[in-house]
């Protein structure tokens, strides 16, 4: 800080930083600046974003060339941003899980409709790998036939009590697991 002739204290501001942008989304006449938790800029057309979600301001909602900052990484944005414009979507099918069910949050978060229908898919393929996460993911987004699907593998786990009370967040979910545990057929 300097002591300025006022005596009010003023910060002086370091460089500028360096701001990194989407190699995929850095069209300059994009109409809207999205930016990730981490720093990056994601230039993007709202006319995409009016049609392909139903997260995001339409486009006739004024934004004054702001920067709208958003809570998600850059690597999960680079793949939901993805969804939004014409072209082939990508595949969720070889993806890192932990990225994966990063990608399927945000997908609901925003109502991204292409990501929603393609992460809710692909659930049913990973049942067996983290079947409480699906079952919490399910029912707090609304998927009945997803959690009825999931739900009788999660009693598998010889510590599925301790699994139900560490992954089953989403309120309700634990307590009608709880009751419905000793009626499985599994066990």
């Amino acid at each position: 800080m300097v002591k300025t002739k006022s005596s009010l204290p003023v910060t002086r501001a370091g460089p500028p930083a360096t701001l990194t942008t989407s190699k995929r989304f850095c069209d300059p006449n994009a109409d809207l600046i999205l930016k990730s938790s981490d720093g990056v800029q994601f230039h993007v057309y709202r006319k995409y974003l009016e049609a392909c979600t139903g997260g995001f301001p339409p486009a006739e909602f004024p934004v004054s060339g702001e920067v709208v900052k958003l809570s998600e990484p850059a690597k999960v944005l680079e793949i939901l941003l993805q969804f939004i414009h014409p072209q082939r979507q990508p595949s969720v099918r070889d993806m890192d899980i932990d990225l994966f069910f990063s990608l399927a949050e945000a997908a609901e978060k925003y109502e991204v409709y292409g990501a929603m229908n393609t992460c809710n898919n692909r659930m049913y393929h990973l049942v067996d790998l983290r079947s409480m996460e699906i079952l919490n993911y399910a029912v707090k987004h609304g998927y009945p036939d997803l959690a009825n699907t999931v739900a009788p593998e999660t009693v598998l786990d010889q510590q599925c009590l301790v699994n139900a009370t560490a992954k089953l967040s989403h309120p309700g979910v634990l307590g009608g697991w709880v009751c419905d545990y000793p009626n499985n057929e599994r066990i």
